[in-house]
Parts: structure tokens; C-alpha cells; sequence
């Protein structure tokens, strides 16, 4: 009687222990779930903010360099043909490269929070420049507008080449740093650095579900 009694205490028991971690293991499984959707959405929402930032980004550098070419174009004529300056046509190539300086410079102003800054200061040195190869090609026009042929002339015309080397120099740092940053040059730059990081959030929440 007592070892009746004994045997369905303990199967009581042993069946209690059983639906218990049976409960534990569903309760465990419920939660781990749920943390893995609640991962999944967070790592979702994050690529889908990095895709928008990689979006504005591609964008905004395309803009730039368009702008910064067509500045550099414009110098380059200008520079050719100093002489021109004071001329109709010469008038028209000033105000395009004021122009260009002005959006440069919106440009930067509007986009400073999601340019890469080794980009941003590449772009303000740039337009430093562009800013200086103005106000020689200013100085030139005035000289010869007092119909002056003295040696200034010359001085300034020089200045005029020298400027125009380094903006030129620095538009072709620039164009490498731009396909390097959007992944022109290596086959990486913004995209990848948007999907890389949820790409290994995806596989450590994978790796993290524990074996069945």
C-alpha cells in the first residue's frame, strides 16, 4: 500500500516536472521570438533609414561634382583666354562661374549634416579656390578696363594660371574621393556600408537561436 502510495506521489511529481519544463521550454521559445521579430523590425527600420541616408548622399555628392566640373570647365576657358574677360562673352563665362560658386555653396550649406566630412572639406577647400580664381579674374578685368599695360597685367594673368592648377588639381581628388565614397572605384563606399551592418545584424540573430 504504501509503495502504491509512493509510486503515484512520484509519478505525480515526475509528471508535474515534465509539464513544467515543458511550460519553461514554450515560454523560453515565445520569448526568444518575439525578441528575434523585435530585432528583425529594428535591424529593417535601420537599413531603411542607412538606404535613405545613401540615397541623399549619392545625390547630393552627384550634384556636387556635376557642379564643380562645369566650375572647372568654365576656369579653364577663362584662363585660356584672360584677354576675353572684359568681352560680352567673357561677362557670360563670369556670371556662369559666379553662379556655380553661389550653388557650391548652397550645396554645402543644405548638406553638411550627411556629407562625409573628409568630403565636406574637400568641397570647401575647393570652392576656397574657386572663390580666389573670381576675384583674380575680377582684378584682371578692371586692370584691363583702365587700359593699363603694365606689368600686372602679366602678374595677374600668372596668378590666374596658378590658381586654375590647383582648382583643377583638387577636382581630380575630388572625383576619385566621390567614386571611392559611392563605390565606383573598389566595388564599395555608401551602399555597402548601409547593408553591411544589418547584413551581420541578420546573421548573429540567425546564430544566435539555439540548437533544437
Amino acid at each position: 500500500m504504501l509503495a502504491t502510495q509512493f509510486f503515484a506521489s512520484g509519478t505525480i511529481v515526475a509528471g508535474a516536472a515534465f509539464v513544467l519544463k515543458l511550460w519553461m521550454e514554450r515560454l523560453f521559445d515565445s520569448r526568444f521570438k518575439e525578441l528575434e521579430e523585435r530585432t528583425k523590425a529594428q535591424i529593417a527600420e535601420g537599413s531603411r533609414r542607412d538606404a535613405a541616408i545613401y540615397d541623399q548622399q549619392f545625390e547630393s555628392l552627384k550634384t556636387a561634382l556635376s557642379l564643380v566640373y562645369r566650375a572647372r570647365n568654365i576656369a579653364r576657358e577663362i584662363q585660356n583666354s584672360p584677354e576675353e574677360s572684359n568681352t560680352r562673352d567673357g561677362q557670360k563665362q563670369f556670371d556662369q562661374l559666379v553662379g556655380y560658386d553661389q550653388s557650391i555653396g548652397g550645396l554645402l550649406f543644405m548638406e553638411r549634416a550627411i556629407l562625409p566630412s573628409d568630403l565636406f572639406r574637400k568641397l570647401h577647400g575647393l570652392r576656397h579656390e574657386l572663390h580666389g580664381f573670381k576675384v583674380i579674374v575680377d582684378e584682371y578685368r578692371r586692370i584691363r578696363q583702365r587700359g593699363s599695360r603694365d606689368e600686372r597685367l602679366g602678374r595677374v594673368a600668372d596668378e590666374l594660371r596658378q590658381v586654375y592648377g590647383r582648382l583643377d588639381a583638387q577636382y581630380e581628388q575630388l572625383t576619385l574621393a566621390i567614386q571611392d565614397q559611392i563605390g565606383v572605384q573598389k566595388g564599395i563606399g555608401l551602399l555597402s556600408n548601409a547593408l553591411g551592418p544589418a547584413t551581420r545584424s541578420v546573421s548573429n540573430v540567425e546564430s544566435s537561436r539555439p540548437e533544437p
